[in-house]
């Protein structure tokens, strides 16, 4: 029965996908809900384009209308009078109040004066600020990823501390029945080494949960559903000792693409505002039907036309030419003081970082020495015990001690790991490896 679980866990183990940090930072943006907008945003985009473009093309109006006016254009003569000077050739008869028409116009736009230019411009920088807007939100899911896969790696590493902290204890056991057997050893003293390895089992327990709920977790924002086996990243702080906090460059950020563009999309909103002040000119042809016609002095229904060129100058917009301009100067100044907050809060926040990693190398190189003389001391106290020579009390004592400073060991270094890796996600220095 042994035998066929250590089989079964040997090829879960062999089935489970080695998974590295780069790799889950990619399969996450991929995954998030949000990376479906890229596409989307493209095509609205796209659409707004081609609609913008259809400006240019021949536009067709219908109209009609039905009116009845309180006068109407008269000869400066009486119907009468009019029909005697004519000898009575001439049958005039004064419009009708109520009047009819009917018309369909076709114009074609000659000169908008940059209008469409304008808000085609508007149009692309509107969207590459959503876009970049975008990217910063797929970005910012790469710290949940990162937090994730190093909670997940610190559980397996305690794990495996755990076990072999047990294995330890199992094996002294093992000694310490042997010795009862032979009547050199006292009950109670196995019976301590039963609970401190029961409290063991206890703690692995405890730990293999948090690990499957840190796993389960990982895999929900990476989108993977088999098993996964984490692979320990090899990064070190060669390339950040020499990184100065002031100097440091956020460039990479893609909040800082936001700003900008931002910025842009400020500037180029400005221009298409101006646009609407210039004058608009088309050809047109205009056919119609009604009651009076061109000839107003004609009653009845006749039909008519009119071809030519015309100019629309709308001078309303420029009574808010001033506030227009002072809102986008405006905006720029809050867009400028939204980057410097964030510049702010970056400088700070990898001060931080770089001095809590710092910190850490630091202390993890001192406990490398305590760990070995530990190890000394729980050799020289496993020997002593076994020769009958040391309680039980104070053998534990120096082998937790020793799993505890291990234990603390594999915090420091994925603690250490994890913070380079936030310090490279501070300055997106993901990018810079993908150029190299």
């Amino acid at each position: 029965m042994r035998q066929i679980l250590i089989l079964a866990l040997v090829a879960l183990h062999l089935n489970a996908e080695p998974l590295t940090l780069e790799s889950a930072l990619i399969k996450a943006r991929e995954h998030y809900p949000l990376h479906k907008n890229k596409d989307l945003l493209q095509k609205a985009q796209d659409l707004e384009l081609v609609k913008l473009n259809m400006s240019y093309i021949p536009r067709l109006k219908l109209g009609a209308k039905a009116t009845y006016q309180s006068d109407v254009t008269t000869l400066p003569f009486s119907s009468q009078t009019l029909n005697n000077l004519s000898g009575g050739n001439l049958n005039y008869k004064p419009l009708s109040k109520d009047q009819y028409n009917a018309n369909i116009e076709i114009s074609q736009p000659l000169f908008d004066a940059g209008n469409l230019w304008a808000n085609r411009s508007l149009t692309k920088a509107k969207y590459s600020t959503q876009q970049a807007e975008l990217e910063s939100a797929l970005y910012a899911v790469q710290t949940s990823v990162i937090n994730a896969y190093f909670a997940a790696l610190l559980l397996e590493r305690q794990i495996n501390q755990s076990e072999i902290h047990a294995k330890e204890l199992g094996k002294n056991l093992a000694t310490l029945q042997a010795r009862y057997a032979n009547g050199v050893a006292n009950k109670s003293d196995i019976d301590k080494l039963k609970i401190e390895i029961l409290q063991t089992q206890n703690t692995l327990a405890n730990l293999t949960n948090e690990r499957e709920i840190a796993l389960s977790t990982l895999k929900e924002l990476v989108g993977l559903e088999q098993d996964i086996e984490l692979q320990t990243p090899r990064q070190s702080l060669d390339y950040l000792q020499s990184l100065e906090v002031e100097s440091a460059s956020f460039e990479s950020r893609p909040e800082m693409r936001v700003f900008t563009l931002k910025t842009n999309e400020i500037t180029i909103s400005k221009n298409a505002e101006t646009a609407r002040f210039l004058p608009y000119i088309d050809a047109f042809f205009q056919a119609g039907y009604g009651n009076p016609a061109l000839n107003i002095l004609k009653s009845g229904f006749n039909s008519y036309y009119i071809a030519g060129i015309r100019l629309n100058w709308d001078f309303g917009n420029l009574y808010s030419l001033h506030q227009q301009s002072e809102l986008r100067r405006m905006q720029i100044l809050q867009n400028d003081a939204k980057k410097e907050e964030f510049l702010l809060n970056m400088r700070i926040s990898l001060k931080s970082q770089i001095k809590r990693a710092n910190n850490l190398q630091d202390k993890i190189h001192k406990d490398a020495q305590i760990i070995a003389l530990q190890e000394n001391l729980t050799k020289s106290a496993q020997a002593k015990l076994q020769n009958g020579v040391l309680s039980v009390n104070d053998f534990l004592s120096e082998i937790n001690a020793l799993n505890t400073l291990k234990l603390q060991n594999n915090y420091d270094e994925i603690e250490l790991l994890k913070q380079i890796y936030e310090i490279y996600q501070s300055l997106n220095l993901w990018q810079n490896q993908q150029n190299q």
